[in-house]
């Protein structure tokens, strides 16, 4: 860091950071161009190409449609809740739902490149940091 950007940050005890696109890129990877099927079957998942694919669409969409009513701010369900409530996921086995929950968060999880995590580092050294998370899937995969 600069002497102008330690000059002002040296004025505080505590940062607060976001997370997503700030310090962490290619996030959010849902789109009709990405094979949630083969990160499914990467963590072991035994459901059709078809069937996965379909699941994880159905999630994200009832959570983007969740996401954007400030009613659900305070009663958000987890991505295990929304996956149970789609139609047909009732016959799912709990370990083919954290699959699927795994998938969501690999789709969802980005990359921090080594220069910021190094920023990041050095700033812990001098400072306490908070992050401020918008994260659909379990926190886990997040924190390591």
């Amino acid at each position: 860091m600069d002497q102008v950007g330690n000059t002002i940050l040296d004025r505080f005890s505590a940062v607060l950071l976001d997370m997503n696109s700030t310090f962490m890129f290619d996030e959010d990877r849902f789109g009709p161009e990405h094979d949630y099927a083969a990160t499914y079957q990467s963590f072991g998942g035994a459901l059709s190409t078809e069937r996965a694919d379909a699941l994880i669409v159905a999630c994200y969409e009832r959570l983007d449609t969740l996401y954007l009513d400030p009613a659900r701010h305070d009663s958000f369900p987890t991505v295990k809740e929304t996956l149970r409530s789609l139609p047909g996921a009732g016959e799912l086995s709990e370990a083919e739902l954290e699959r699927l929950e795994q998938t969501f968060a690999a789709h969802e999880l980005g990359r921090v490149p080594e220069e910021y995590a190094a920023a990041l580092k050095r700033l812990a050294a001098t400072h306490r940091l908070a992050l401020v998370a918008d994260v659909w899937a379990q926190k886990e995969p997040w924190l390591k």
